[in-house]
């Protein structure tokens, strides 16, 4: 049975491709963002990496932080809905 997930590495590094670019939208560095996210910089590092995913929490608290507009937040399921369309199209 195969599974209906979209492989999370390559939303995780559309992702990270959109954390990083707000956050240099925002002018922050990893650490400033770190700082107010209450959380390492390494995990920064990790989100804008696209090795893994960053937990739904703390998705939304960076983007939240950095004030992001709703468009982002859709950006990101859009991304998920194109990823989803192409592996039912290959399956």
């Amino acid at each position: 049975m195969m599974s209906d997930r979209v492989p999370p590495r390559h939303l995780a590094s559309i992702v990270a491709a959109i954390i990083r670019r707000e956050r240099k939208r925002c002018d922050m560095t990893r650490l400033e963002l770190a700082e107010r996210l209450e959380c390492t910089e390494n995990a920064v590092f990790v989100a804008e990496s696209g090795c893994a995913s960053p937990s739904l929490p703390l998705l939304f608290d960076m983007l939240w932080i950095m004030d992001c507009p709703q468009s982002v937040f859709l950006e990101i399921t859009e991304a998920d809905a194109r990823l989803r369309s192409r592996k039912e199209q290959a399956a």
